[in-house]
């Protein structure tokens, strides 16, 4: 009598569970060993990582106190986005699901070092002039200087510190704080140097696709997640810093180079995923052009 038939009705092929049975038990442990493996890092660690803009943010729905500045309540919240509320992946080692999740890491980062470079600059843009408010604006900045990819355990000593996301949520913390310490009004000078710094963000964040589109060496991925974060993060702040400076924005008649440099940084941030890596870099480093250009503009005449 013939072999049973298996299930695709095929006389004499036993069934994939019989064959597998079959296997060298070093070829079935090798198989589940690959299983698992995707499992874990393919999986679970695609569902952890991501490229993922807040709406809520560029919509300015962002809580705040009474008298508060806009730019330093963004701030805390783009920070706390990324390491709060999300997986934050920059210092996960090879045994976390998101240890490949490079391009993840690399757009996390690019968000926490845009808002560090607003820092120097944000207490003249809140008006602090309470020395205990300046004291936490200072506090963040060195909170937030901390290399994003610091982790717990490290080959220096101490071998044991806090990792770079603990330090992360003190900087959320102390910009809250000083948010809720009533301010003075202030002038044009403070939001051209706002304005300066976003614009320097952007244009370097274009220049690093640039460097990589001309000689074709690094990952373009990763530096295309990359000026994805800047993108993001400078778009909120500059949302922010329109609130806060109105009245001198339409003084000055800088209405409309902020609102081109707002629209620049959002197309950046949400390039066309249909777009190869390479071509969203050339899409997203032009919009990132026209943002320094406009947020430079902008700030001249304001000082």
């Amino acid at each position: 009598m013939a072999a049973t038939d298996n299930a695709a009705g095929r006389p004499g092929v036993p069934p994939l569970l019989t064959r597998l049975k079959r296997l060298p038990k070093p070829v079935l442990w090798g198989l589940a060993a690959l299983l698992a493996l995707f499992v874990w890092y393919a999986l679970i660690g695609g569902l952890r990582a991501g490229i993922d803009p807040d709406a809520a943010l560029r919509a300015g729905d962002v809580a705040r106190p009474a008298g508060g500045s806009a730019a330093v309540a963004f701030a805390a919240r783009l920070v706390e986005r990324e390491v709060v509320d999300r997986a934050f992946t920059p210092n996960d080692g090879l045994l976390h699901p998101t240890a490949f999740a490079w391009r993840t890491a690399a757009y996390q980062r690019a968000v926490v070092e845009t808002v560090a470079a607003l820092l120097p600059v944000l207490p003249a843009v809140a008006g602090a002039r309470d020395p205990a408010q300046g004291a936490r604006f200072a506090d963040a900045a060195r909170e937030l200087a901390v290399p994003a990819d610091r982790a717990t355990l490290a080959l220096a000593w101490p071998p044991v510190r806090a990792p770079a996301e603990r330090r992360y949520r003190a900087a959320v913390r102390l910009l809250r704080e000083a948010n809720a310490i009533p301010a003075a009004a202030t002038g044009g000078a403070a939001l051209a140097a706002a304005l300066s710094a976003i614009a320097d963000a952007a244009a370097r964040a274009a220049g690093e696709g640039e460097a990589v589109l001309r000689s074709g060496e690094g990952s373009a991925g990763r530096v295309l997640a990359r000026q994805r974060g800047v993108a993001t993060a400078a778009g909120v702040l500059l949302r922010g810093l329109r609130e806060d400076h109105a009245d001198t924005i339409r003084a000055a008649g800088k209405a409309a180079s902020l609102a081109l440099a707002t629209d620049a940084l959002d197309r950046a941030a949400e390039v066309d995923r249909r777009l190869a890596v390479r071509g969203g870099l050339v899409e997203s480093g032009y919009a990132l052009l026209t943002a320094a250009r406009a947020l430079d503009e902008a700030a001249r005449g304001l000082g």
